[in-house]
């Protein structure tokens, strides 16, 4: 062991000798320093270097450390203090962006309104102008019927003071006298449809539901009442009349029928009971009306000049809402079953 100790002990001046000599070559051109002097800057650089080293070995490490750090990138050069967060600055970016398509979204919404506006309201200004002209057209057509009823009514009585009439009804033939029979609503006191059988039958439904002491008004309300609130049936030889008789056949229809038929006969039975009160030109008309749907439906009315003098219209089929109503409430068309 102290052996081995001195062997060390002997080598180590060697192996120093041998440095310095590696290190002291001398350098061509340049004086050479005293050894002592030239091994105190060598140790002094070699400790320069040492710590050069380990300055760059932590400048190393901390770049390292630094790069494994997620770095946040700037958006400005406004210090992190007076910057706004992420979501205000979207929102800011947003605003300009939404107003304009907000605006041209009221503008546009604004427009359509106001179009369909004007578009509806001159669909209504033309639906005003064509109700108008059918009324016009509708209150012509009951002027010249009136005056038709008129002349009628003249006739009729030029008919009654100079004789008898002969008429065809359900095949059979029957005579009227000019008097009639015997009515307290009328001022002569007597009415005449023109057949006998049907005289007897008018006077007989009418005295047998009102009395004679009531006023005239009130007791063709009552008539129409019981008229309009019978039972309605639809009978296969009777859905549409034609000829000039068609008025007279289908009134007896209806009572002979136990009081029951169609619109047509309704309307044929009514206009005579009320010829029989007093309303010299009541007239069963056949005619084609629109309906709610738009519709045209066949029908039956009857026109008739009320006490006051205005013209109306009696329809049996709305019952008590369409007693003595204005002529031009309907939106009809005439149809003549005379000449059919």
């Amino acid at each position: 062991m102290s052996d081995d100790m001195g062997q060390t002990a002997s080598r180590k001046p060697i192996q120093q000798e041998r440095r310095a000599r590696q290190t002291d070559r001398p350098v061509s051109g340049v004086p050479q320093a005293p050894r002592r002097a030239q091994g105190q800057g060598q140790q002094r650089a070699r400790q320069g270097q040492h710590a050069a080293q380990k300055s760059r070995g932590g400048s190393q490490q901390r770049r390292t450390q630094s790069s494994n750090v997620p770095q946040r990138r700037r958006r400005s050069s406004v210090p992190a203090r007076h910057a706004s967060p992420p979501s205000q600055q979207r929102q800011r970016a947003k605003k300009p962006g939404v107003r304009v398509p907000l605006a041209l979204f009221v503008v546009a919404l604004v427009l359509c309104v106001v179009g369909s506006v004007l578009i509806t309201r001159a669909i209504m200004i033309g639906e005003v102008r064509e109700a108008r002209s059918e009324a016009t057209a509708a209150q012509n057509k009951v002027t010249s019927l009136a005056n038709e009823l008129e002349q009628e009514r003249k006739n009729a009585k030029a008919t009654s003071a100079t004789g008898t009439t002969t008429t065809e009804a359900d095949g059979k033939k029957d005579t009227a006298t000019g008097e009639g029979v015997e009515s307290p609503w009328i001022t002569d006191g007597k009415f005449s449809s023109g057949d006998a059988t049907l005289d007897e039958e008018v006077k007989a439904y009418v005295d047998g539901i009102v009395d004679s002491s009531m006023d005239v008004d009130s007791a063709a309300f009552e008539m129409y009442k019981s008229i309009a609130w019978s039972n309605y049936v639809e009978r296969d030889s009777a859905q549409k009349p034609s000829g000039k008789d068609w008025r007279t056949q289908f009134a007896r229809q209806y009572y002979e029928n136990d009081c029951s038929g169609n619109c047509y006969e309704f309307s044929a039975f009514l206009s005579y009971c009320l010829r029989y009160m007093g309303y010299a030109d009541a007239k069963a008309e056949g005619a084609e009306i629109e309906l709610q749907s738009g519709n045209w439906g066949d029908h039956a009315i009857v026109y008739v000049t009320n006490k006051d003098g205005s013209s109306c219209i009696c329809d049996t089929a709305r019952g008590t809402n369409a007693w003595m109503i204005p002529s031009t409430s309907y939106n009809l068309k005439i149809v003549d079953f005379e000449n059919a």
